[in-house]
């Protein structure tokens, strides 16, 4: 009776079978180093987002400071003004009260104006600071991706080494 040497067969199955999974293992690696590249990419660009964000936030920062100050400034003008005009012996003639209405409502306006203005960075600035938080939201989400795909890239690596031990352990 003759028998078929199974061993030999099962084998060269196990061994094609190996291989393939070999070969997928790789591709997924690829697969999944190219994810990591791009999310990088993505990464990097929310950070240069948001470093330009902060530099908005400043710069509204300052001009509404500098709103302020002319406010302040403006207020200290009229009251220069009405001390002057109530301070003044003699007569107060028409021309100085006229003028001195009149320096009053253009500061008036030019203090409503710039409370417009404040009010208006500060809008500006609350969409920043959200903008900011979404941004920093989704790097820290990419982050977590990037590193669940390092380690999954990690696993798969320590995968193919080992069958490769395997594969020449076999062989010898």
């Amino acid at each position: 009776m003759h028998h078929k040497n199974t061993d030999g067969l099962k084998g060269e199955g196990s061994r094609e079978q190996l291989m393939t999974e070999s070969k997928i293992m790789k591709e997924e690696l690829q697969k999944k180093g190219k994810e990591q590249k791009e999310m990088t990419q993505v990464v990097e660009i929310l950070k240069d987002l948001t470093k330009e964000l902060v530099k908005q936030k400043e710069q509204l920062t300052l001009q509404m400071e500098e709103a302020e100050r002319l406010m302040e400034e403006n207020g200290n003008k009229v009251k220069s003004v009405e001390k002057e005009v109530t301070e003044k012996n003699g007569d107060i003639t028409v021309n100085k009260a006229q003028g001195y209405l009149k320096l009053r409502q253009i500061i008036t306006e030019v203090n409503w104006k710039l409370e417009e203005r404040k009010k208006g960075h500060q809008e500006l600035q609350l969409n920043t600071d959200n903008l900011m938080k979404r941004t920093m939201d989704e790097v820290n989400k990419i982050e977590k991706q990037l590193e669940e795909i390092e380690r999954q890239r990690e696993e798969i690596q320590r995968k193919l080494e080992s069958d490769g031990r395997e594969e020449k352990e076999r062989l010898h």
